[in-house]
């Protein structure tokens, strides 16, 4: 990405978490600033906050490309300038937040409703796929509207969502997800560019801005095309690491004693709240299903589970802490922010469609833990010399330390206070 870095900016990245600035500073309205503190308990920005809010306030507005540390408070740096921008005298469609998950939909629309709990009139609306008839009728009028681009497009197209000349902004949070696969058909990019469109029949200036933690050579490309001369705030590869996360190996030698590996670990993990990543659905299904049988209580999360209301109470059950140990497959690898969540483990190397490894993948994974600099814990199963050179890759590419830990009896107290 052709970075273009404001002074702030470059001092940020040696601490991708801490700012110097107060929410006073940025002259933000009382009643959000009363949220921001009472609500959110924010004491004061996050450096991407401290970077992201003035600009997007600024007049006039740009095209921005952000490239936001995995837990360094990257929602509310949209959402505040959004809240602080709508015009409460037009209850039209202002703003559009297009997240690729339902369940990320849902975190994002908790916490802008959180931060507008003062601010009256303000109307906040979570569009998602639809369960009922009346639903699929219902008329949407509402300031901000979040939602995954399918559910959104298809209110758009049935004008459902009311759009004027007051449409303000486009907000891409996860856009390497949203924007993947853009030569193809039916895709959320494809859904994404018709969103864009429809918004700029009414103002050609629309303010378009992304955000995620990484950013693959295709997608800037993608990105750029989308986002034209938009500005860019990006950080390091090495800083991607996320800073409070420590990182380690462990090898089962064989696929029969990973399992073995896994419930011994499983009894560690309890302490506190933990994710087991696994590549395919079917596979975590059928991890779910043997942990089960042998006596573990652990929850499951995918992408094939049909029944919407049995995803959201999983998510929420795992999320007020009821459930310690949740499998998922990558749908929760983007943007789920559970604060204490401090252990993930990758059952299985992140993979892309083609078995390449997914880079992007690890570090939003294990971006769950140590949420907002706080501390975290990666482990990693390998178990043959593929799985293994894999791993070691992902440590290469970047720059990070990654020793091994072992199960062996003599070692279990060493490893059950590293995860406490």
């Amino acid at each position: 990405m052709n970075d273009t870095k404001t002074e702030t900016n470059q001092k940020s990245e040696t601490n991708v978490y801490e700012s110097t600035v107060t929410f006073e500073d940025l002259k933000l309205q009382t009643k959000l600033l009363q949220s921001i503190y009472t609500e959110l308990k924010f004491v004061k920005p996050s450096k991407i906050q401290a970077e992201a809010i003035p600009l997007l306030l600024a007049y006039p507005s740009n095209n921005f490309i952000f490239q936001a540390h995995a837990g360094s408070g990257k929602t509310a740096s949209y959402l505040i300038p959004s809240l602080q921008r709508i015009n409460l005298n037009d209850l039209s469609t202002q703003i559009i937040c297009l997240t690729p998950t339902r369940e990320l939909s849902k975190q994002v629309t908790d916490i802008a409703s959180r931060l507008a709990k003062f601010m009256d009139k303000i109307v906040i609306k979570e569009v998602v796929s639809v369960e009922t008839l009346q639903e699929k009728k219902q008329e949407i009028k509402a300031h901000i509207v979040i939602g995954t681009p399918g559910s959104i497009l298809n209110r758009l197209v049935h004008r459902q969502i009311f759009l004027d000349k007051n449409i303000k902004m486009l907000i891409l949070d996860e856009a390497d997800k949203l924007l993947e696969d853009a030569e193809k058909k039916n895709s959320l990019a494809e859904q994404v560019f018709k969103i864009k469109s429809l918004c700029q029949r009414f103002n050609k200036s629309l303010q378009l801005v992304l955000f995620s933690a990484t950013y693959s050579e295709k997608i800037k490309n993608f990105a750029n095309q989308w986002a034209p001369n938009a500005k860019k705030i990006e950080i390091q590869k090495e800083k991607l690491s996320l800073e409070g996360i420590k990182h380690f190996w462990l090898d089962s030698k064989d696929q029969e004693k990973r399992y073995d590996c896994l419930k011994t670990l499983y009894a560690l993990c309890t302490v506190s709240q933990s994710i087991i990543f696994v590549n395919e659905t079917k596979s975590a299904i059928n991890l779910h299903q043997n942990l089960t049988k042998d006596g573990y209580q652990v929850s499951l999360l995918h992408g094939s589970l049909t029944d919407l209301k049995e995803r959201d109470k999983i998510m929420n059950d795992f999320r007020t802490g009821k459930t310690t140990v949740l499998i998922a497959t990558n749908l929760l690898s983007r943007g789920i922010d559970v604060v204490s969540v401090n252990v993930i483990v990758n059952w299985d190397i992140p993979l892309s469609k083609n078995n390449a490894i997914d880079y992007e993948t690890y570090i939003h994974r294990v971006g769950r833990s140590g949420r907002f600099a706080r501390k975290g814990i990666a482990i990693n199963f390998v178990w043959n010399e593929t799985t293994k050179k894999q791993l070691f890759d992902i440590a290469t590419h970047f720059s990070l330390p990654m020793p091994e830990i072992s199960l062996e009896l003599s070692k279990l107290e060493e490893v059950e206070k590293l995860l406490k």
